[in-house]
């Protein structure tokens, strides 16, 4: 269903999440050391301009200030922990264990 079917459903954002909590922190990471730790400055600035997209875009769907900022430090505090749940559900699939989804209401 996620991203096998021709509506893609969720595939951006599964995208993102690997992005921004895999990809980008572990090459900054291993970038650290050549760069005297400037990798580490711009990965900073990459996760409060994303702060600032998401901010801007839940502002202009109607939040409140304070409120879009609150939602844009969660979903960016969140990037890392989707990203190992995308690892670890791929993983495990790739081994042909089954995984159980967890619905939420």
């Amino acid at each position: 269903m996620h991203g096998q079917t021709e509506e893609r459903y969720r595939r951006k954002e599964v995208r993102s999440n690997l992005t921004w909590g895999f990809v980008i922190p572990l090459l900054s990471l291993v970038l650290a050391w050549p760069t005297c730790g400037l990798s580490l400055l711009f990965l900073s600035l990459g996760y409060l301009g994303l702060w600032f997209k998401i901010r801007k875009g839940r502002i202009q769907q109607g939040d409140s200030s304070s409120d879009a900022s609150l939602y844009a430090a969660f979903v960016v505090l969140g990037k890392p922990a989707q990203a190992q749940g995308v690892l670890k559900f791929a993983l495990n699939r790739s081994r042909g264990i089954s995984s159980r989804i967890i619905e939420y209401k």
